[in-house]
């Protein structure tokens, strides 16, 4: 079902709708969390940059709205034991907050129009402004040490992880409650990543590593000679520059991720 030509609808912000086909010849399944690893290991061209990362010991923190996933990865090889799911995740923290406001207000606020007001610290219900500052911070502390004691228990005797990856949209919210309270080398969340896609990013820069980006640049060649419509007659062929060349031709990595040249 997931091989094959498939036709997906872009429904862009101008209102106009883009459909393209997406030819899918090749599937790679990996687990899910070494999303954030791969996000650190490869560069936008799906090349190796820290190398070091693939030979450590390390645990991944993924912070989603309903749940949280502790996973573990020894030379970026999957490690059941201390990885697991709890039902952690922003969303408890949104619902505590969502609750003391209608017990103040007597209204019912859907949690998804929460963010904004999350991160102002105030709302304005019925005309009346609710300062949700100082409970924002009891809410997410108590939500950092359940989720600190949850990564205690189940990494009692991973005592030997290098470092700790916070990754997730929750990781943002939660990451100056989180630190202090975790013992161990927790690599920070730069401030220009957007952890929520923090996987989705891996996945990508693991597909251009796995398959080539030369193949993604020759493509996006092809599209750019394409004559436009009133020169159909004329014939671009240019030679990719040096920069692409040397894509051509990406140094080894782990001989786990299974390059494909």
């Amino acid at each position: 079902m997931i091989k094959g030509i498939h036709e997906i609808t872009f429904h862009n912000k101008d209102g106009q709708n883009v459909t393209k086909k997406i030819h899918i010849n090749e599937i790679h399944i990996i687990p899910q969390p070494i999303g954030s690893i791969f996000n650190l290991l490869f560069d936008e061209m799906g090349r190796i940059k820290d190398k070091g990362i693939s030979k450590q010991k390390l645990g991944v923190v993924d912070i989603g709205f309903k749940t949280t996933d502790f996973s573990i990865f020894d030379h970026l090889k999957y490690i059941e034991r201390g990885s697991s799911t709890t039902d952690t995740g922003i969303s408890k923290c949104f619902s505590v907050i969502a609750n003391k406001l209608k017990k103040e207000s007597n209204v019912s606020i859907e949690l998804y129009r929460m963010f904004k007001h999350i991160d102002s610290g105030m709302i304005k219900i019925k005309g009346k402004e609710y300062n949700i500052s100082n409970l924002k911070k009891r809410v997410y502390n108590h939500a950092a040490s359940a989720i600190t004691s949850d990564l205690n228990r189940l990494w009692e005797n991973d005592w030997d992880i290098d470092s700790i990856i916070l990754s997730g949209g929750g990781s943002v919210e939660l990451a100056e409650y989180l630190s202090p309270n975790i013992d161990g080398n927790v690599i920070p969340i730069g401030k220009n990543i957007d952890a929520r896609f923090n996987n989705v990013q891996g996945y990508c820069k693991f597909g251009r590593y796995k398959w080539g980006y030369s193949k993604y640049i020759a493509d996006h060649q092809e599209e750019s000679k394409k004559p436009p419509a009133d020169k159909k007659n004329e014939v671009t062929n240019t030679p990719p520059d040096k920069d692409e060349a040397k894509v051509e031709k990406p140094s080894k990595g782990p001989a786990w991720l299974g390059r494909k040249n």
